[in-house]
């Protein structure tokens, strides 16, 4: 199957220099996604075949809003979302015992997911997104690269973007670590590391 990918003229950065900012800063050098980078890629996306844009475009919204990871996301069932709540629940990956966590869903998603299982009408038990993972991923880059370079156009960059936006929010670390699903504070706290990273930068730019 061949799509057509559009990509956005933007400068990518090398692995060199991702690799400077990293020992600069002490922080990873993350690919992340933007909402605004989001829903450009998603206003541009054109499906290789009619009538499958929405269940793909929900995927990549799916993975913006939770911030979880994809795997988490193909095992999604129907039944698990409670649309009175406006809230998912999902099994927690790289746990030893098995673990669920209740994640938070925004209106505008609920009502766009709402009205696609209105229309595809899955059973109660049926995936939302019944894909591999390798096809997932490929789906959620073909839907991406309109908005991003090819370098941020995976499913991970989607969960990086989630948590910088959320830290920009002042979302507090701890309830950050229970959306993501993090075993341990210090592992979420990167990105409180490398926002503080960012804004440093852009202060150096200023001629005080």
């Amino acid at each position: 199957m061949t799509t057509a990918l559009v990509l956005a003229p933007q400068r990518i950065p090398d692995k060199k220099q991702g690799n400077r900012q990293e020992r600069a800063t002490g922080v990873p050098d993350y690919h992340r996604v933007t909402r605004d980078e989001l829903d450009l890629a998603i206003g541009r996306y054109r499906p290789p075949r009619p009538g499958t844009r929405d269940q793909r475009v929900l995927l990549a919204r799916f993975l913006w809003v939770t911030g979880c990871r994809i795997s988490e996301a193909l095992s999604v069932r129907c039944q698990d979302f409670d649309f009175g709540a406006r809230c998912v629940r999902l099994a927690t990956l790289k746990r030893r015992r098995r673990h669920f966590r209740a994640l938070p869903l925004p209106n505008a998603f609920c009502g766009q997911l709402a009205q696609w299982i209105a229309f595809a009408r899955p059973g109660p038990d049926d995936r939302i997104w019944p894909w591999s993972r390798s096809w997932a991923t490929e789906i959620v880059t073909a839907v991406l690269v309109g908005g991003v370079d090819r370098r941020r156009a995976h499913p991970h960059a989607l969960r990086h973007g989630h948590s910088f936006h959320a830290v920009a929010h002042q979302v507090p670390l701890p309830a950050l670590q229970m959306q993501l699903g993090h075993l341990h504070l210090s592992t979420t706290a990167i990105y409180a590391r490398a926002t503080a990273a960012d804004l440093r930068a852009s202060y150096d730019q200023v001629p005080w």
